[in-house]
């Protein structure tokens, strides 16, 4: 599961904004050659020793310790990749120990909720749950306190049940992110109470402090229904916080059975499509 988050890399797109384009290729255009032919910064590279301590840690773990027995490569050969920090310097090792084949598998996972702004982290959110079809266990070891401030059960279709998932938006939250999408100006021709329903509970968004920002809605038609005209959509670079998204206007044509809203729970309304 982004994440983040599972996730956290649930909800990611990146689109171009053609002012924007036409503006950088303008500066672009009056940098010398010189400039322009400078090799890209060398990337953040861990040295042999901090991917071992971070592999030693990683594998004390109590919740991988638990399933050691489906991992199809010793510890000491778990792939590792740097975690950098708000600050740009690396900050963590992330571990990876995958399975030998999907499994379902039954832990307290952590995330950390606000790495992005605060390293180490402050928040975090912890629950208990199961996840199917997991490929592997993703840890993130702090370097400086060698200790683990990430674990979760990932892959490409992993899943958790929603009555169990930490990220689901439950009660009074849940009603109203669903009653914002639904009341979504932009989407009154299309949605009547006979044609579209929630398919699935809105899943929460986090910002970069770890509070809930907003939620995503899925709705979904009973057959496929006639998408045309100018809707709103929401732009958000993979790794740019939510509330730096855009809004932009696309023209689109198409049939759909399914959408996903995203509403903001702080500005009360729908602000376009995903």
């Amino acid at each position: 599961m982004s994440p983040h988050m599972t996730r956290r890399a649930m909800l990611a797109t990146s689109l171009t904004v053609a002012a924007g384009a036409v503006a950088f290729g303008f500066w672009q255009g009056l940098r010398s050659r010189a400039e322009l032919e400078q090799p890209p910064a060398p990337p953040l590279l861990l040295s042999e020793d901090q991917a071992a301590r971070a592999r030693a840690v990683a594998q004390q773990h109590p919740t991988v310790q638990e399933v050691a027995g489906f991992v199809a490569l010793p510890g000491s050969q778990a792939p590792v990749n740097p975690v950098t920090g708000p600050d740009g310097r690396i900050v963590a090792v992330g571990v990876w120990f995958p399975f030998d084949e999907p499994r379902t598998v039954r832990a307290t996972w952590v995330h950390p909720a606000d790495w992005e702004v605060n390293w180490p982290p402050t928040r975090f959110v912890q629950a208990t749950y199961t996840v199917e079809n997991a490929e592997g266990i993703f840890v993130w070891v702090d370097l400086a306190s060698e200790q683990v401030v990430r674990i979760e059960a990932s892959g490409p279709y992993a899943r958790v049940a929603p009555e169990e998932d930490p990220f689901v938006l439950r009660g009074e939250l849940r009603d109203r992110a669903i009653q914002l999408a639904l009341d979504a100006p932009w989407l009154k021709g299309l949605l009547t109470e006979d044609e579209a329903r929630v398919s699935e509970p809105p899943r929460a968004i986090y910002d970069r402090h770890g509070d809930v920002w907003g939620a995503a809605v899925s709705l979904q038609f009973a057959q496929p229904a006639d998408v045309s005209g100018t809707f709103p959509f929401v732009d958000k670079p993979e790794y740019a916080s939510w509330d730096e998204m855009r809004i932009i206007e696309r023209t689109v044509s198409q049939k759909t059975s399914n959408l996903v809203v995203i509403v903001s729970l702080r500005e009360g309304r729908a602000l376009g499509l995903w």
